[in-house]
This record gives C-alpha cells, structure tokens and sequence, in this order.
C-alpha cells in the first residue's frame, strides 16, 4: 500500500487575513481495503429491485482526490473513484430567512436533503417541509408505501438532518426529541446511528411498536429481527471501537434487509466527514472518507452479485473549500473556508438505472430519479 509520506502535505487555512500553517504528519490507514473487482456500466432500461444511497456529508472532490492521494498515492483509486458513472450536482437552497439561520443560498444539510428526498427546495434547518410549512413526501416514505424495507445509517445522531429527512418532518433540524418519537413511529424498518439521549424517555413507545433495539457492536452482530433500532452512543459516534464503524453498520443494514426477499431502500451517510472538514482536521477527514469509502466497498460487494442493485455515492454539499495544489511535484492542499460552500459536488454510481445520474443535474433531481425505478 502506498502511504502520504511520498508527499508533502500541509495546511494552509485561511481567515480573514491570517494564514495559519502546520505540518501535516502522515498517518497509519492500514485498515483501509478497496473494493477489488471491475465494474462494467449497465444495461440501460433496466429497473433496480434495490437502492442503496451513500451520502458523504460534506464531502467535495478534493475530500475524495487527498484521501485518495493517503492511501494510494497517484497511482490507484478508492472504490467510490471505481464506480462506471459520474455526473455533478448543484446543491444550493432557496434563499430567504428561516428561523435557524439568515440570508443566502448556500446550503445546510436539512435543506440539501430535503431537495434530494424530497425533490423541492426549502430553507436552511428545515426537514421535509416546505418554505411555508407544507410536509413533502421523502423518496423513503414512497418506497415503504411500495412495499419495500427502508433504513437509514449514520455516524452522528439518527436524529441529525441527513438520515431525518427520510422519515421526519420538521421546521427545525434541531427539534431532536421529536424527531426521535417521529422515527419511532415511522415505517423505517432499520436505523443505526448515534442519538441515545434522545430515545431516553421512550422506552415505553419502542417496546409497544416491537422495535429491536441494540447498544453495542456485538448486540448489532446478533440482530436478527426487524425493526431494528441501533443506538451506540449518547450523540455522535466516534469511529473507534467499541463502537461500530460505518462499515460495519452498512453490511449489517444490508444483510437485514437482503435476508427478508423484498425490494430495499438503504441511506448510508458518512456523517463526520462534514464534522472535521469544518475544523480544518486534515487527519479526521481523510479517516472518514476512507470509513465512508469502505462502506461504498460493501455496497457494491453486494451489488456485484446481485445485480438488480442500484448504488449512488454522492454529497450533501462540499464543506471547507478543500483545494490541492502541486507546485513542482510537490502536493499541498489548503483549507479556505470553515463553512459549507456552493461547490457542485460528484455523484458517482452503479447498477441498473446508474446512467441517469450522469451530466449535471439539481440536488431535487435525485428525487425525481429515484422515484420514476421505484415500482
């Protein structure tokens, strides 16, 4: 495995008119694995029987080029970079004022999924609900009506914006403990993630609806049952053992909903990708794409061999303004924001239905394109 130390990399991490630089120390990823086979491009007019949707929160294409540039140097590519198709997409939000944050039209995660589930556009801090109000049906909601399994995995809480989206509906990304009850009382047949704390009081609801619950890595190992609720810490997962990686939740996820023969619809989302990008953590980054990057390898290990699979890796939005330089063979990169930005972000994808997320196309599109495969 090649390692970063071939290259010089530092930080360079813009504020106001302060450059703040360090020394970038290359790192062990020695766990990381890519996905081995070659993928070829799909028949076109063919339906998938399965979805599984991967979200990198706020991950660009510069996140993915220097976590790639980490493990494999110039010479090989991460899974997600395997994938046969790829297209761009816009993701910014109506402008406007709502009340979680002011003016502009770069986007939050809650608006950016709300376009992607949802397919309209709405102010920043809002899930599945219109700029007036209205709740919008979320592509999830859709294919439960339809039959299919549907679950959602995430590394921070399952209450955050990306994995509320399909199954909440709220004026406001924070309203934690609701949205919790709404998750508890939703059709979501599998969810894993963080956000103990906030099903505390709700102990009473999970036994009355026959939810599995689960607390630890092992206790996920032995699940066996749908729903199945995975709680493995208070708020955010910290991507270490004891707890689960994201990975490990993705095979598990998918496994549950493979074993009960019908169609599914998965969201995996890398959570914490957004989380260091907007700290400027070079290290924490890179760890978490390639967590997230593994969870892609077992997506499409799965649709390797079961062909009806369709899988789409893309982002909620870019987070950091990540930009790599080379001057002379020498690769740098440098943080220019510690906010979310209104780059286009890369959409990658596999499987039956995989050519319509090709061009460039809205955030709102993703909507539209799930739902005309889903039967």
């Amino acid at each position: 495995m090649k390692n970063i130390k071939y290259y010089t990399l530092f930080i360079m991490v813009v504020f106001s008119s302060c450059h703040i630089r360090q020394n970038y120390t290359p790192e062990n990823y020695d766990f990381y694995k890519t996905f081995e086979h070659e993928l070829s491009k799909s028949t076109e007019g063919q339906l998938p029987e399965n979805i599984i949707l991967l979200i990198g929160d706020g991950m660009g294409l510069a996140q993915i080029e220097l976590s790639s540039l980490a493990v494999n140097g110039l010479e090989e590519k991460l899974t997600i970079e395997k994938m046969p198709y790829t297209g761009l997409m816009k993701t910014h939000s109506l402008g406007g004022k709502s009340e979680y944050t002011t003016e502009g039209q770069t986007t939050d995660s809650a608006a950016a999924i709300t376009a992607m589930a949802t397919g309209k556009k709405t102010l920043k801090g809002r899930l599945a609900v219109d700029k007036d109000g209205n709740s919008l049906e979320s592509i999830a909601d859709i294919a439960s009506d339809f039959g299919w399994i549907t679950g959602v995995v995430a590394t921070k809480s399952i209450t955050d914006a990306t994995p509320a989206g399909f199954y909440a509906k709220a004026e406001s990304r924070d309203s934690h403990y609701k949205i919790a009850e709404q998750l508890l009382n939703s059709p979501i047949d599998i969810a894993f993630g963080g956000g103990a704390k906030y099903f505390a009081d709700k102990q009473a609801l999970i036994e009355s609806r026959g939810i599995n619950l689960v607390k630890t890595k092992q206790e996920l190992a032995n699940a066996n049952s749908l729903p199945v609720l995975g709680l493995f810490a208070d708020e955010n997962l910290n991507e270490t053992a004891p707890e689960p990686i994201v990975y490990e939740m993705a095979d598990k996820a998918i496994d549950l909903a493979d074993a009960t023969g019908k169609p599914f619809f998965l969201m995996i989302e890398g959570s914490k990708i957004d989380t260091h990008a907007h700290r400027a953590r070079t290290h924490r980054t890179i760890l978490s794409t390639l967590h997230f990057d593994m969870a892609v390898k077992s997506a499409l290990e799965y649709a390797y061999t079961n062909k009806d699979t369709l899988v789409i890796v893309l982002a909620d939005h870019e987070t950091g303004g990540l930009i790599i330089h080379n001057y002379n063979g020498e690769i740098s990169h440098q943080w220019t924001s510690f906010s979310h930005t209104n780059m286009y972000v890369s959409v990658f994808s596999y499987g039956p239905g995989a050519e319509s997320f090709t061009g460039l196309f809205d955030n709102t599109e993703v909507f539209t394109k799930l739902k005309s495969v889903i039967k």
